[in-house]
């Protein structure tokens, strides 16, 4: 069970206090900041409503608790109820403008929270600590999926996620996200994870995953029974679904909704029907490797972020060693295996479970030339194969000729290599790259997936 309040009992004389309170304020499930007229005068206060907000970049876990002043005063400090205290903070000299700007920019952040007003002249002291404490038990009492065991590079991903995407969410609408990636780079993982941080603040939430590998009707009343919490509903026609979803969902507001791994129009058409009749406030996040069936919606398309080089290595290392760093002896192999997966999580569990726990310096060098010889292959094999076996005849040897002779190669080039084998170079090469198996990089220099 987790502690309300941090344990200042255990902790001795000497103890530092800040990475005490930072360690509780990361860990806590649930962060309640309560503001009132004379908050602003702590700097402590203001430091902890930082570190709440650095915890959480998307503002999941906080509750704001408006104690007799109004939000509007936490987004104009310089004119508002807490202009006399920042004055103060900056005569005494006693604290940074970095650090006094931080504090400006987190409460200006956690005033556009939705939270609760507390005004102890009219209203009933009662109610309002039942509403409190209801709000907190909606946010832990909301089951979790499991994420990953090793979740690695996701608050990066999420705070990413929140600042290009989330922040332009409107209230008056239902927003719709597509989640873009090659399969083995994170869609999944970082929808679960958003999904995770999100659903408490929403009325009703549901998460289909694997939906390319399940019945239309099946994922339907998954989705009704689930929203309407009617475990009696049964589906067992498409159409109807359908019908039954446009129906039975209109105007319901403050809906999560997450549809992973969608691959065809179908799927589109028999479920993402619900954007149109959901209410004020719902949000619907949807992961596919193809880039066609977000286009042909009008999606706002969202391309995952594969792992920069330093999370690659850890995340390695975590499955290879059970740590976060390599064995000292085996560092320049580490990189240079982790080079190789260029940044995709899957290729990294992959490679690393082959070399788990092992740590004899000469079977890795072995391990490391049949792996460099392997690894296309595998890559290939395990990673882009489900996106490449959808393609046509012609677009697979396109594909296989990017990837081994045109790589780096300037796109005009490769299109016309391209038009030399099927009169079509440009489309050619515009269904692989809707298909994420390339990319066009800088001044249009390709860049195959398959041999990264």
């Amino acid at each position: 069970m987790e502690e309300v309040f941090p344990p200042y009992h255990e902790l001795q004389v000497g103890d530092f206090l800040t990475p005490a309170i930072q360690s509780a304020i990361r860990s806590a499930s649930v962060q309640i900041a309560i503001f009132s007229e004379t908050y602003a005068q702590s700097p402590w206060c203001l430091d902890e409503l930082v570190w709440m907000l650095d915890s959480d970049p998307t503002s999941i876990k906080i509750i704001p608790i408006f104690y007799d002043i109004e939000p509007s005063e936490l987004r104009h400090v310089e004119k508002g109820a807490y202009a006399t205290a920042f004055e103060e903070h900056r005569r005494k000299g006693r604290v940074t403008d970095e650090r006094v700007e931080s504090w400006i920019k987190a409460l200006e952040k956690v005033s556009a929270i939705s939270g609760i007003p507390f005004r102890t002249e009219i209203d009933d002291h009662g109610e309002r600590l039942k509403e409190i404490v209801e709000t907190v038990l909606v946010k832990v009492g909301r089951e979790q999926l499991y994420v990953c065991e090793y979740p690695v590079g996701l608050r990066e991903a999420a705070e990413h996620f929140e600042k290009v995407v989330l922040s332009r969410s409107e209230s008056k609408s239902t927003h719709v996200v597509g989640i873009l990636g090659l399969g083995g780079s994170g869609k999944s993982t970082l929808a679960t994870h958003l999904y995770n941080s999100m659903c408490s603040q929403f009325q009703r939430c549901c998460f289909l995953s694997d939906v390319s590998k399940e019945k239309i009707p099946c994922l339907q009343q998954t989705l009704l029974r689930n929203l309407l919490r009617d475990k009696n509903l049964c589906i067992e026609d498409s159409r109807r679904g359908k019908a039954l979803l446009q129906d039975r969902l209109r105007g319901l507001t403050r809906v999560l909704i997450v549809f992973d791994d969608i691959d065809n129009t179908e799927q589109v058409d028999n479920l993402l029907c619900v954007k149109d009749v959901l209410g004020n406030g719902s949000v619907i996040l949807v992961t596919s490797r193809d880039q066609t069936l977000f286009v042909s919606s009008k999606i706002e398309i969202y391309n995952v972020k594969l792992l920069v080089e330093k999370q690659a290595q850890e995340l390695f290392c975590w499955y290879a060693f059970g740590n976060a760093k390599p064995v000292d002896d085996l560092k320049d192999m580490v990189e240079e295996l982790v080079s190789m997966c260029g940044g995709f999580p899957l290729a990294l569990k992959i490679l690393a479970g082959q070399l788990h726990n092992e740590r004899d310096p000469r079977k890795w060098k072995q391990q490391l030339k049949s792996l460099c010889k392997q690894l296309p292959e595998d890559l290939l094999g395990r990673i882009v194969m489900d996106s490449y076996k959808s393609l046509d005849n012609t677009q697979k040897e396109a594909f296989l000729d990017v990837a081994h002779f045109l790589m780096g190669e300037d796109r005009d080039l490769v299109e016309r290599v391209l038009d030399g084998f099927n009169d079509n170079g440009f489309q050619c090469l515009q269904t692989l790259r809707q298909k994420c198996l390339v990319e066009f990089e800088l001044a249009d220099i390709i860049r195959s997936r398959a041999l990264q």
